[in-house]
């Protein structure tokens, strides 16, 4: 019996032992999707733990939880960045700020020094951005194409595309909008894009033609952000690498700052994760060994929690006592805050009242610097002013003496200064009648220099047209040979001329009467320009029925000229509305093959998180498959444990069923032996 019980444990055992644990978890399916990490692969040893260990950590903890702790540091390193950049935290730019237009950034009024225009440096960012994107692998993460061409001549969609994927590098929990002309302007204006006023909304929706230099420099900024980005979370994951996590005291040490206190919040989230992570693993290695019994692992873990508990406990008096330290201090600090205004104030009125003092002493010192100068002018006035004034007195005494000396009277001195008044007035006027004598003589003169002026040019004049008259005479074939007068002022006949004589004088200036001479010839010449006007005003009439036929076919052109320009007005202007609607429509069209692209996309990407969707649910009913597989197996094989008990009891009770006929026909065999024998 005993050899049937341990021929049947060792079956069973072999059964068991062939039944390999990493053979079934190992086509438990891992996740698809991509914000789900596959930190607890390296720690549990295959990759199929991280569905139920994510099913787990579920039902524990919210959504929003912003990183998973890990129990390997390598799978720490590799999840740090994802754990930064695309963790299930919510967008920095709330999407309510792009539907009501309203941001928190400041909008600065800064100029573009970048040299955008030149082809050279736009040649340079270019292939900066090129070599980025590239590095990047950004043709396979957008699933769009990229090359120089495109940043060269780009298409709106290659605009949004790179946007997209540039900016949500830096903010993943960010979902666009519809709008895209929105959403470009609000995230530029969040980010604090430091040129924005150089982009206005209109060009947003067509970025190509002359304003692409300008989002060009946008994209190369967005560039230059996300490798400082880049190289600060390289920083952040050594950091987090060399970081010891589990070490608790560091945690009892007092809170210094903010971002201390942000550091040790992630601490705690790290070691509840950790906690967690740690349980649902061992508990999971357990079940697949076929053990059931996880009440180690809840008492480490609420030994775990309790240190937690503690470590909290220590955290929160810190805090309380840091705030009642710092509660003092505030109200210490707004003490002497009033006492410094209070300070402050009376030394703005001493400073005003020691400015103003200041500027009263400097004007006295001035002017008591000039009243020594002005008093030694007043001393010596009064010195000379006294000393006219004794001069003064010496010439009256004189004077007196002089007038007792002579014997005279007051009465006849007086006549004498009458009379001395008498001949000065008279002098003055003859000296004005003298000034005014002599300004008619000159004013006299004037005129007659001015008129002697006129007559100078006049005959200047007379000769010139008398030149011209003979040379006019001589070109039309007249003979010339009788104009031999000519007139002009002998010279210094100013000097010499008499006012006394009259204008009779000027008739016979050369020797000869002017009138005797010049008149017959005037009166044949103006009878030759009179018959040469009629002859000129009958050709000219001619010209004129010419002039006005002409005319007419001028006016009559213009008409047809003001027709066809008309006509060309017209179709300029259908030509404009023609432009404008097709422009109209090819902007409506580029917005439904935008919107269509954009339904596509979401299509797509509903189609494809579907078909992920799907692929969890076969992968999860793989799984279940397996699940109930291996249960069928364990029960299979607790049947088969049934039946070998059966079995071998069946045969032990044949073997003692046969034992005891065998023994009783032994005995009835002796009996009958004996009952012969007797």
């Amino acid at each position: 019996m005993e050899g049937s019980h341990t021929r049947f444990s060792s079956e069973s055992r072999g059964i068991l032992d062939n039944l390999d644990p990493q053979r079934f978890s190992s086509q438990i399916p891992a996740p698809i999707s991509g914000r789900r990490r596959n930190s607890t692969a390296s720690a549990v040893g295959g990759p199929g733990l991280t569905d139920l260990i994510n099913k787990s950590l579920a039902k524990t903890r919210p959504e929003n939880t912003r990183r998973p702790y890990t129990d390997s540091r390598k799978s720490l390193l590799l999840d740090s960045r994802k754990s930064l950049r695309s963790s299930q935290r919510t967008s920095l730019l709330p999407n309510n700020a792009i539907n009501s237009g309203v941001t928190n950034a400041t909008n600065t009024n800064n100029k573009d020094p970048r040299p955008l225009r030149d082809k050279n440096f736009q040649s340079l960012i270019q292939q900066e951005i090129f070599d980025y994107l590239q590095a990047q692998k950004y043709d396979v993460q957008a699933n769009h194409p990229i090359s120089l061409k495109a940043l060269r001549q780009p298409t709106q969609k290659d605009f949004v595309f790179l946007f997209r994927w540039l900016y949500q590098r830096m903010d993943p929990g960010y979902s666009f909008t519809k709008s895209l002309v929105y959403d470009v302007y609000a995230i530029l204006k969040t980010i604090q894009y430091p040129y924005l006023e150089t982009i206005n909304k209109s060009q947003i929706s067509a970025v190509g033609g002359s304003s692409w230099p300008k989002f060009l420099g946008m994209l190369h900024w967005l560039v230059n952000t996300n490798k400082r980005l880049d190289a600060y979370l390289q920083k952040v994951d050594l950091s987090l690498v060399s970081q010891n996590t589990q070490d608790l005291t560091v945690l009892r040490q007092p809170i210094g700052t903010v971002d201390e206190q942000e550091d040790k919040q992630e601490k705690y989230e790290l070691i509840v994760e950790r906690l967690f992570i740690d349980y649902i693993v061992q508990s999971y290695k357990s079940f697949l060994n076929l053990d059931d019994d996880y009440t180690t692992y809840m008492k480490e873990l609420v030994v775990g929690f309790e240190k937690f508990t503690q470590v909290i406990e220590t955290d929160i008096s810190n805090i309380a006592m840091s705030n009642s330290h710092l509660s003092v201090r505030y109200h210490d600090l707004v003490e002497k805050g009033k006492e410094m205004k209070v300070a402050k104030d009376k030394f703005n009125a001493l400073q005003s009242d020691l400015t103003k003092f200041q500027n009263y002493v400097n004007a006295m010192q001035h002017k008591s610097q000039e009243w020594p100068r002005k008093l030694e002018k007043m001393e010596a006035a009064k010195h000379s002013k006294a000393e006219e004034l004794k001069k003064t007195e010496r010439d009256i005494a004189h004077l007196r003496e002089l007038i007792k000396g002579k014997s005279m009277e007051i009465a006849e001195i007086d006549k004498y200064n009458g009379e001395r008044e008498r001949l000065t007035k008279a002098l003055d006027t003859i000296s004005s009648q003298i000034d005014q004598a002599v300004s008619s003589l000159k004013t006299q003169r004037r005129d007659a220099e001015g008129a002697y002026k006129t007559l100078v040019d006049v005959s200047e004049q007379y000769g010139v047209a008398t030149d011209s008259l003979a040379m006019a005479r001589s070109n039309v074939g007249h003979d010339t040979s009788d104009i031999q007068q000519k007139f002009s002022l002998p010279p210094n006949y100013l000097e010499k001329y008499d006012l006394s004589q009259d204008d009779s004088q000027f008739e016979n200036l050369v020797g000869s009467s002017l009138r005797e001479t010049i008149m017959p010839v005037l009166l044949q010449l103006n009878e030759t320009i009179q018959s040469r006007i009629q002859n000129s005003s009958q050709e000219n009439s001619s010209h004129e029925a010419q002039l006005e036929t002409i005319r007419l076919e001028i006016n009559e052109k213009t008409k047809e000229l003001e027709s066809l320009e008309q006509e060309l007005s017209l179709a300029k202007a259908r030509f404009d509305g023609f432009k404008q609607e097709s422009h109209g429509r090819l902007l409506s069209q580029r917005i439904e093959i935008e919107k269509m692209e954009r339904k596509l996309q979401n299509a797509k990407y509903s189609s494809h998180q579907k078909v992920v969707q799907a692929e969890q649910d076969v992968e999860n009913t793989k799984l279940r498959y397996e699940e109930l597989k291996l249960s069928l197996n364990r029960e299979k094989n607790n049947l088969y444990a049934k039946v070998i008990n059966v079995i071998d009891f069946v045969s032990t009770f044949k073997i003692n069923v046969q034992s005891s006929v065998e023994s009783l026909e032994l005995l009835a065999a002796e009996k009958l032996r004996e009952v012969q024998s007797e």
